[in-house]
């Protein structure tokens, strides 16, 4: 085919789109929502995986029951506290070992927008706990203070729920409670907690003398294997010992894979519907271009390169449909917040992510279910209507 007729075969290319902006629109739409079907589940993912990496460190041990899951089922006696003051590879503080023996409540709370009940964590922890928590920095306000009812507020549940405004007052389980300050992680899941001093939190719900976990600042992350190690051989201890970030990883395990699991299978069911309209979209299309057909071979044009331009017509607008819906996409999802349940029945917030990888298989799906669809009634239509 020479670069002239090529050339001539692309403008009527073009020309064939706009001439039939429905069959075109039908497949720039189609195209488009499912790249935003797909887009939106992949940065569910992406965004609860970022946070997931963000939190927790393998230098700090994170200590429950020997057969507990979570943090809720978990019960630590004052005795074993103690024990774990005098634990080998632990780093101190003013002669004092690093730990936070922690109590952790879910507590009911109201959304700004919607006026909505959701369930937040009310964490009671020592004065080591904002310590062991790395990046923490106190945006605004001040440190809660050991013996009384104020709480410090991560910033993104700050945003989210009312009553958590700096010096606002928040009634729980029969006292109020002062908010004194607000803080921040770099986009920790710990921001979608309260903090308060452990005393007062076991105190206000009839907890004393319990704990469900504790944390120590290790000398280095083989200093786990020493606490592990001291903690089986003393009877009295008995306890889970493993890195903050191997607990986390463990906990939002199921929740990144369940979202990764069904955007694909969901996806997949949209192409196929997809798949269908641009098909049948298609065939109405090429049933009605015999005369057409005709007129370019009369011009010079093979079957072959009659074919590939009704080919270029689809894929191009399965690309330009792409293209929108990652933009809307970037536009909708990208950065937004999402709420979702926590292991411990708690909400927990994260932002969406979008980054080039979800993109490019956005993309590359669109581009498969647009090749896919008008291949068969092109290139079948091509030869049946230039054989009659």
């Amino acid at each position: 085919m020479s670069p002239a007729i090529l050339s001539r075969l692309i403008y009527i290319t073009l020309g064939n789109i706009f001439k039939r902006r429905w069959v075109s629109g039908t497949i720039v739409l189609a195209s488009t929502l499912v790249v935003i079907v797909l887009v939106g589940f992949l940065s569910m993912s992406e965004g609860f995986r970022q946070a997931l990496n963000n939190t927790g460190s393998e230098n700090i041990a994170m200590l429950m029951s020997g057969q507990a899951q979570n943090e809720m089922n978990s019960q630590l006696t004052r005795e074993q506290i103690e024990l774990l003051q005098s634990a080998p590879g632990v780093k101190k503080l003013d002669g004092n070992t690093l730990l936070s023996s922690e109590l952790s409540v879910i507590v009911g709370v109201r959304t700004r927008a919607e006026n909505i009940k959701r369930n937040i964590t009310l964490r009671g922890m020592t004065k080591y706990g904002p310590v062991l928590r790395e990046g923490f920095k106190l945006t605004s306000g001040r440190m809660f203070s050991p013996g009384l009812n104020e709480i410090l507020v991560g910033e993104k549940i700050a945003g989210e729920v009312k009553g958590l405004d700096v010096g606002n007052t928040l009634r729980l389980s029969g006292s109020d409670w002062t908010v004194v300050g607000t803080f921040s992680l770099a986009g920790n899941l710990f921001e979608s907690e309260v903090w308060a001093d452990l005393s007062s939190v076991q105190s206000a719900y009839n907890r004393h003398n319990q704990y469900q976990s504790a944390r120590i600042a290790l000398i280095d992350k083989d200093a786990l294997f020493d606490l592990t190690l001291y903690s089986a051989e003393d009877i009295r201890l008995d306890l889970a010992v493993q890195s903050e970030k191997q607990y986390f990883s463990k906990q939002t395990e199921g929740m990144v894979n369940l979202v990764s699991y069904l955007a694909w299978p969901l996806a997949i069911l949209l192409s196929i519907g997809t798949f269908t309209g641009i098909y049948n979209a298609m065939q109405i299309s090429i049933d009605s271009r015999r005369r057409e057909f005709v007129i370019l071979r009369q011009l010079g044009f093979s079957r072959w390169g009659i074919f590939i331009s009704v080919l270029f017509e689809s894929l191009l607008c399965s690309v330009v449909g792409a293209g929108v819906g990652i933009g809307i996409a970037l536009l909708v999802f990208d950065g937004f917040i999402a709420t979702t349940m926590g292991s411990s029945f708690d909400s927990v917030s994260y932002s969406l992510s979008v980054n080039g990888s979800i993109a490019l298989q956005a993309f590359l799906l669109s581009a498969i279910v647009g090749f896919l669809a008008v291949c068969i009634p092109a290139h079948r239509g091509v030869n049946q209507r230039l054989a009659l």
